[in-house]
């Protein structure tokens, strides 16, 4: 019984496994790059953006770390022989990470500009709403254009015959 878990295991290359694996792999390299860039923008001597310097390393780090991921991905699978499908990779998950992190980049900006245009008007309104409702924006635009679902061509390439099951 140990041997067929462990032949399985080992034996076959699944669209599941190479995405676990390559997104495991690609988490922690991300947050491995965001300390690096964070210690290389305190070594520079950059300014500290209000203690906010991590958080615009990670989001840089994700920006640049989800395109890597996805290609290498793409390509092991392709290599592998598998199909990919278009937009399995980065989902909805990913872009509220991004969305997150750009509204804690953008809340200290606006809280430094408010001061500066004090006009007792709805301008000062936009200041506390724009860095909520632009990282919102960019999310559902995201999700609308490049998020698909994913589970039918998945399973029609995996099970050719699921559906007359």
């Amino acid at each position: 019984m140990f041997k067929s878990h462990v032949a399985g295991i080992r034996g076959e290359v699944t669209r599941i496994s190479i995405k676990n694996a390559l997104g495991m792999f690609a988490g922690m390299a991300i947050f491995l790059s965001a300390f690096a860039l964070g210690v290389i923008w305190s070594r520079l001597g950059l300014p500290d953006l209000k203690g906010r310097a991590g958080s615009l390393a990670l989001f840089a780090s994700v920006a640049l770390g989800l395109p890597i991921y996805t290609y290498s991905t793409r390509a092991l699978m392709r290599t592998s022989g598998l199909v990919d499908v278009q937009g399995e990779f980065v989902g909805r998950g990913s872009y509220l990470i991004l969305a997150w992190l750009l509204w804690m980049i953008l809340t200290p900006i606006f809280n430094e500009l408010a001061p500066r245009f004090e006009t007792d008007s709805l301008l000062d309104f936009g200041f506390i709403v724009l860095p909520i409702l632009i990282p919102y924006a960019l999310y559902r635009i995201a999700v609308r254009f490049l998020v698909c679902d994913t589970i039918e061509p998945e399973v029609a390439l995996s099970h050719p015959n699921w559906k007359e099951s």
